[in-house]
């Protein structure tokens, strides 16, 4: 869900009053923006008259306080998560699928995606803000894990009365401050663990995954954000284990923040995790939950931008938005840091631009089917300057109209790893033969079973129980593409054909089998073989290998020897067999209409429509050193900007 949070710029700005200390001026700004809530702050820094340090923090969150939000209705919102609660209780054990079609049409019952929002500033009370403020210096200055934090990171990572806006105002930091920190004490008997936010880090993410058992999967049309509730909901995205995470891992008192990309420079979608802030001060990246401090997070991933979820606001940002210009959803947050160059190489760059107006523009990556922004500046002359931008990755300027289309601003160009701008600029007058066998790159759960039909093999027979089967293939790779096996002609006619996997532990993975005879006509029979399916993975049986979907799949019980076939009634010649493993559907489909692009002046223009007769697509006249993209006109949407190499293979971007 995405909240449109209506803030009046005027009242953000930092505003600096001539003679007066701009901390005291955001104060009274924010204390006027409290309306009749104003008494209630002001509680809080009478409270700390006396005491300069927390006085300080008081005013660091009184004066950053507009612009966070909470529910104006809380017995609504609190009435969604208890019937949600109740939900769990009854469909314990129940399927991913009913548990979330059931929470989906409670918050469509209550209404939750249209409830209310309010200022934090309106409406939170004193004694709340106190306590939070008393627990956090507790969990400083007394505690194990946050006692090397400077005032800075104190202040954005440890004493926020919440993570992410829209989470309760409750009692979260008393609630599990000793929930699953399991051995952490443990850690005391050693000199070197005893204070270590890091070590604690290690220990606590694997005692709340092995209780919560994070599941990928995206299904809730409105989060939750209660916490005890969020942690029994089976499945969810990053972008709630990065919250629960921070959530526990701050009321233990180990300083985390929530790190946000906005998009991934190779592939679809962005990504949140969480960072720790080491005893070194360094911060290290993780996966709340899953893969822990102690582990590689995404090394082999492409990073444009990572910004961290902050509780002060940005001025850049701010700036930005009170420009009157058109802002992208991701840069309405004003609560964000760019820190890129903690976490990979960079460099500062300076792009030509074709463009006079002057105003803000982004440096964006492809994203998600079009240009999607990672980075802003100001633009006012045949340049644009960004800072931190990461390496070998291609980029583009764009702008946007205030109806927010796109306005290319720059030709696309590859930033290398020497950190020099090479602008992308075919030549339609040289031309190639490109071959193609997928419109979206190989990433890393795709290889991961793809490859398991490697030494798999395709056999015949006369017997249904395959005694003395003719070995019609063996397959002697694992490539993510599909693949055409052309029969003989001297081959005899057989009944019964199939496909085993005996030589690995690979459950008899694959995603599509298709059997055609010497007229190029696909045959059907019945479906035999091994029943059942492997024990987590519910509905991929057999069958699927059969059923014209490359987005479903066989994964069979057994480890090794299980096999699918078709029983075609009487012997049949088969000529051709075509065959696809699991995947993620986006090789070139037999029988689908495709589209091929390059990019140019701007647009991308269309090299022609193609249907598949195969498992790869030839065209010619390809400009020579262009930016290519493949479109599936009859299904899917994942598709990826490319490049042929010198080797003819598409390089992906």
């Amino acid at each position: 869900m995405k909240v449109a949070f209506s803030i009046s710029i005027n009242l953000l700005i930092l505003i600096l009053l001539s003679g007066c200390n701009e901390t005291e001026a955001s104060v009274e700004m924010a204390l006027r923006q409290a309306g009749e809530n104003r008494a209630e702050l002001e509680r809080v820094l009478k409270h700390y008259a006396d005491d300069a340090e927390k006085l300080a923090a008081a005013e660091f969150l009184i004066s950053n306080m507009p612009g966070h939000y909470s529910y104006a209705d809380t017995a609504l919102v609190n009435r969604y998560y208890d019937e949600v609660d109740m939900a769990l209780d009854r469909l314990e054990g129940a399927k991913r699928q009913t548990i979330a079609d059931t929470i989906n049409a409670i918050a469509r019952k209550l209404n939750i995606r249209k409830a209310a929002i309010v200022q934090d500033v309106k409406i939170i009370k004193a004694d709340f803000l106190i306590r939070n403020i008393d627990e956090a210096f507790d969990q400083w200055r007394n505690g194990r894990w946050a006692r090397h934090l400077t005032q800075n990171q104190f202040r954005e990572y440890l004493l926020p009365y919440k993570v992410l806006d829209l989470q309760p105002l409750d009692s979260w930091r008393q609630d599990f401050r000793h929930f699953h920190t399991d051995s952490l004490y443990e850690l005391e008997y050693c000199d070197m663990f005893r204070n270590s936010s890091y070590s604690a880090a290690v220990v606590m993410n694997r005692n709340l995954g092995e209780i919560i058992k994070p599941f990928s999967w995206n299904a809730i049309e409105c989060p939750v954000y209660r916490i005890p509730t969020r942690c029994r909901i089976p499945f969810g995205t990053c972008d709630d284990y990065a919250y629960i995470s921070a959530v526990l891992f701050r009321s233990a008192g180990i300083p985390t923040s929530i790190e946000v990309n906005p998009h991934w420079a190779y592939r679809s979608l962005g990504h949140r995790a969480n960072a720790i802030i080491a005893p070194t001060g360094k911060s290290i990246i993780f996966s709340g939950l899953s893969t822990g401090p102690d582990k590689t997070h995404h090394a082999d991933e492409k990073l444009a931008k990572m910004y961290r979820v902050t509780y002060a606001r940005n001025r850049e940002l701010t700036r930005l938005n009170r420009s009157g210009e058109y802002v992208p959803d991701f840069f309405r947050n004003l609560f964000l840091k760019d820190v890129t160059d903690e976490y990979i190489a960079t460099a500062d760059i300076s792009v030509e631009t074709g463009y006079k107006t002057k105003g803000y523009v982004y440096l964006a990556v492809y994203g998600d089917n079009s240009w999607t922004p990672v980075d802003f500046s100001y633009h006012d002359n045949s340049k644009v300057s960004f800072a931190k931008a990461g390496l070998n990755i291609m980029y583009m300027v764009i702008s946007y109209n205030q109806d927010g289309t796109i306005c290319p601003v720059s030709c696309p160009f590859v930033l290398d790893n020497e950190g020099k701008v090479n602008y992308i600029e075919s030549d339609p007058h040289k031309t190639e033969t490109v071959t193609l066998y997928r419109k979206y790159p190989v990433i890393e759960y795709v290889h991961k079973y793809a490859r398991l039909i490697n030494d798999g093999e395709f056999e015949a027979s006369g017997s249904p129980g395959f005694t003395n089967p003719t070995l019609i293939h063996r397959i002697t790779d694992g490539k993510a593409v599909g693949h055409e096996v052309i029969l003989p002609d001297t081959l005899p006619a057989f009944r019964y054909w199939r496909y085993i996997q005996r030589h690995r532990n690979a459950h008899c993975n694959m995603g599509e089998v298709i059997f055609y005879d010497h007229t190029g006509r696909k045959l059907s029979g019945k479906v035999i073989g091994t029943e059942g399916h492997r024990t987590v993975y519910e509905g991929m049986t057999r069958e699927n290998l059969f059923d014209g979907d490359l987005l479903t799949s066989f994964n069979s019980p057994d480890p090794n020897g299980d096999w699918a076939g078709l029983d075609f009634g009487k012997p049949v010649k088969i000529s051709k067999i075509i065959f696809y493993g699991r995947g993620d559907g986006n090789t070139v489909e037999v029988g689908d209409l495709y589209e091929l692009y390059h990019w140019h002046d701007g647009n991308w223009r269309s090299l022609g429509q193609k249907t598949a007769g195969g498992v790869s697509l030839t065209y010619d006249n390809v400009p020579r050193g262009a930016l290519l993209l493949l479109r599936d006109l009859t299904k899917g949407k994942d598709e990826r900007i490319f490049m042929i190499d010198g080797d003819g293979r598409q390089q992906w971007w």
